[in-house]
């Protein structure tokens, strides 16, 4: 009977994520893998970005979802490759940077 209720174990474990433990008698899901944090930079200073998703509208093994493009939370500039946008602006601000900083004394020598 031992090695019954371990194969039984062994074929739980083995499932879609779904462990049930015989000692302590409950269910528990495993927590999803979480995809990396993409640092994102936007030149109005946001952090932040609304991903919009679109799916095939079938429920089920058969259903699929994917992101069709980003939003900036601050600006709603709209983009399709985070890691693009984000080279992009950083770019920006640094040229924006170098032109104030090569303005500044001529602005004030003016005054």
């Amino acid at each position: 009977m031992g090695t019954s209720i371990t194969k039984i174990e062994e074929l739980v474990k083995s499932g879609n994520g779904i462990v049930f433990d015989i000692n302590q008698d409950s269910w528990m899901r495993k927590p999803p893998k979480k995809e990396p944090a993409i640092e994102f930079y936007c030149i109005c200073g946001s952090r932040e970005y609304i991903a919009h998703n679109k799916n095939n509208g079938i429920l089920g093994p058969g259903g699929r979802g994917w992101t069709t493009h980003f939003e900036c939370a601050g600006c709603s500039n709209i983009f399709q490759d985070l890691e693009k946008y984000t080279k992009a602006q950083k770019a920006l601000v640094k040229k924006i940077r170098d032109i104030v900083r090569i303005l500044t004394p001529v602005i004030s020598a003016d005054e």
